[in-house]
Parts: C-alpha cells; sequence; structure tokens
C-alpha cells in the first residue's frame, strides 16, 4: 500500500483517494445577503461546544476506591447521561481503552453515578481529569481532581 501511495505521488497523482468532486466557489454577495446563514451555521455548530458545568449549574466530583473510579454528576435534570474522560499521561504511553461506564441514574433525574473500571496507578487519588457528560444535545464539561474513598 505504502509502495501504491509513492508511486502515485511520484506520478503526479494524489496519494489520497477523492472523497468529493473539485470544490466550488462562489463569491460573497456585496450586501452581504448570506451572513445571516453563515451566523446561524456557526450558532449551531456553537452550541455543540461543551459549556463548563459550573456556569450550567452542574458539579461533578471523582473519587478513585476499590470498585475503581466513581463521577458522581448532580444537575437540575438529567435523562441519559454519557460520560467522556481524559486525564495525562506519561511521555511515550498511550491512554488505554476504557470500558464502557455503569450509570445509575437517581429517581428524580438529578443525580448521576458513573463507575468506571480503572484502577490505580491508571488514576489514583489527585489525578486531574477532564470530565464531559452529554445529556442529548446538551454537553457540559470540567476539571476534577480524583478524590480518595467511596463517594
Amino acid at each position: 500500500m505504502r509502495q501504491a501511495r509513492r508511486h502515485a505521488a511520484h506520478a503526479g497523482a494524489s496519494p489520497l483517494p477523492a472523497i468529493a468532486g473539485p470544490a466550488t466557489f462562489e463569491p460573497m454577495p456585496a450586501n452581504g445577503e448570506r451572513a445571516p446563514l453563515a451566523a446561524a451555521g456557526l450558532a449551531r455548530h456553537a452550541a455543540r461546544v461543551p459549556a463548563d458545568a459550573a456556569e450550567r449549574g452542574v458539579a461533578i466530583a471523582a473519587r478513585s476506591g476499590p470498585p475503581g473510579l466513581t463521577i458522581t454528576v448532580s444537575a437540575e435534570r438529567l435523562s441519559a447521561p454519557d460520560l467522556f474522560l481524559e486525564w495525562p499521561v506519561a511521555a511515550g504511553q498511550r491512554r488505554p481503552d476504557l470500558p464502557k461506564p455503569a450509570v445509575r441514574l437517581s429517581g428524580d433525574g438529578r443525580e448521576a453515578e458513573f463507575r468506571v473500571s480503572v484502577h490505580p496507578p491508571l488514576v489514583r487519588p489527585g489525578t486531574r481529569l477532564s470530565v464531559t457528560v452529554t445529556d442529548g444535545a446538551a454537553a457540559v464539561e470540567a476539571l476534577v481532581t480524583v478524590e480518595s474513598g467511596e463517594p
């Protein structure tokens, strides 16, 4: 495969497969009539960027204990939350793939508890985590420090 790509590059052809036809560009009208469409598109995509959890009234805590890592999320209303974790790793090492967390949602939908089978030394007390929680189209994120013990 590498030789085929190298050969295509030397022959003047692109080494990447074509995924679309040639791009066409239309000049922007001088009166700016497309500006509202562009602004709407930007606003739609900006709404998908995770918001700061504290600014949205969402509290996130992390604890490391014998069952692994427990992340507790408290919010006004949760229906189908999901969790994404990131943390620093040593140079030259890769972050392992984590199992899907088990989630328990409180009866009133105000708290979710995620349990992840991650044990020290991978994530230990004092580790700083970037936690992103999604629930439908909403997403929040926070930096939290892992504490020791059960929630």
